[in-house]
C-alpha cells in the first residue's frame, strides 16, 4: 500500500505537521496518523481535499493503491453470489409453500370420507394461520413505525407531561397490537370452526 506513504511524503514536502494538515482538511490529527500508518483510508471528500492541498491529482495521490483497490473490489463479488443463492433459495421456498397449500386439495376433493375431512381441516387451519399471520405482521409494522418515530417535543409543556404522554401513547399502541393479535385469533377460529 502506498497511500499512507504518499500522504506523508506530500505533507513533509509542504513542511506541515499532522495537526496543520488535519486542520486544513477538517479532520483530527489522529485521523491523519491512521491514514499515514495505513490503519484506515480517507474517504472521497478527504482525498479530493488532500489532492487539492498537495497540488496533485487524485490518481497521483493514490498511485500504487489502485491495484489493491481493484483486488478489494473483486473480492466483494461474493455479495452477488449471496444474492443469487438467496434468490434461488427463495424460489425453492416459494414453490414448497405453494405445494404445501395445493397438495391437501386432492385429499379434500377425491379421497374417501375420513381422508377428505383431514384435507378440509388442514385447509381451514392453514388459511386461518395465514390470516392470523397477516394481521399480526400488519400490527407489528404499525407498532414499529410508532416506536421508531421520535417523540414530539412541545416546549410549552413540562418534561414530565411529555414523558407521561409518550408512555401513554406507547401503552395504547401496545394494547392495540395485543387487541389485533387476539382479534385475529378469534376471527380465524370463528371463520374456520377451529
Amino acid at each position: 500500500m502506498e497511500l499512507g506513504n504518499q500522504i506523508k511524503k506530500y505533507r513533509n514536502q509542504l513542511n506541515m505537521s499532522q495537526d496543520e494538515l488535519a486542520e486544513k482538511i477538517y479532520v483530527t490529527r489522529q485521523t491523519i496518523s491512521n491514514w499515514e500508518n495505513e490503519k484506515n483510508y480517507p474517504d472521497v471528500h478527504s482525498l479530493l481535499r488532500l489532492s487539492s492541498l498537495f497540488g496533485v491529482s487524485v490518481d497521483e495521490l493514490i498511485k500504487g493503491d489502485l491495484e489493491m483497490m481493484k483486488e478489494t473490489i473483486k473480492g466483494q463479488s461474493y455479495a452477488e453470489e449471496d444474492i443469487k443463492r438467496f434468490n434461488r433459495d427463495g424460489a425453492i421456498f416459494t414453490v414448497l409453500m405453494i405445494a404445501m397449500v395445493i397438495l391437501p386439495v386432492p385429499l379434500a376433493t377425491f379421497a374417501g370420507s375420513p381422508t377428505q375431512q383431514v384435507g378440509i381441516s388442514f385447509l381451514k387451519s392453514y388459511t386461518g394461520v395465514c390470516l392470523e399471520g397477516a394481521i399480526i405482521i400488519l400490527a407489528c409494522i404499525i407498532f414499529s413505525l410508532f416506536a421508531s418515530a421520535p417523540p414530539s417535543i412541545n416546549k410549552s409543556v413540562s418534561v414530565v407531561t411529555m414523558v407521561w404522554s409518550y408512555i401513554a401513547e406507547l401503552v395504547f399502541n401496545m394494547l392495540v397490537l395485543v387487541g389485533l393479535v387476539k382479534a385475529a385469533d378469534r376471527i380465524a377460529k370463528e371463520m374456520f370452526g377451529l
